[in-house]
């Protein structure tokens, strides 16, 4: 099943986890989540009998949003000091004010993008690569005025 938790203070953490309940949560193996930036869309991977393989990808239109923050979706590439694709960079994105990490991933092999979806705040976006060294850039994100914000980073 799938869970939720709101912090409402980060001094005070995450309050208990609540089941997210039907339809998000079934009979079936549910899996994970993906949630959209209008926070009514959510994307579930479950196991069900139906299913085409064994692990598939189900759309739910929510009629209320299941993130209370409206979200925006953060949409980056990394080049390299050539304007190649940055293939393989690891990526983190930690909350400016208190330096939490709130997502590490890896730049997309096949077009050195990565995406995330994260409420209004300050950011530190930061790739490493292996061999292109380490760039790094601020974002302020005001998720009232967008739904979308498209960067590029280059190393230099």
């Amino acid at each position: 099943d799938v869970f939720k938790s709101v912090m409402n203070d980060p001094s005070e953490g995450f309050g208990k986890p609540e089941n997210i309940g039907y339809p998000l949560n079934s009979t079936y193996d549910d899996i994970g989540i993906g949630v959209a930036v209008d926070s009514k869309t959510v994307y579930l991977s479950q196991l069900r009998d139906s299913g085409i393989g064994e692990l598939d990808i189900y759309k739910v239109k929510l009629e209320e949003p299941i993130v209370g923050n409206k979200l925006c979706l953060l949409s980056v590439q990394a080049l390299s000091p050539l304007n190649t694709i940055a293939k393989g960079g690891i990526v983190t994105v930690n909350n400016s004010t208190t330096g939490d990490l709130l997502y590490k991933g890896e730049t997309n092999d096949a077009n050195g993008k990565f995406d995330v979806a994260l409420p209004t705040g300050a950011y530190k976006i930061a790739i490493r690569h292996p061999k292109l060294g380490k760039v790094e850039e601020e974002v302020l994100i005001n998720a009232m005025e967008t739904s979308k914000i498209t960067k590029t980073m280059q190393f230099k």
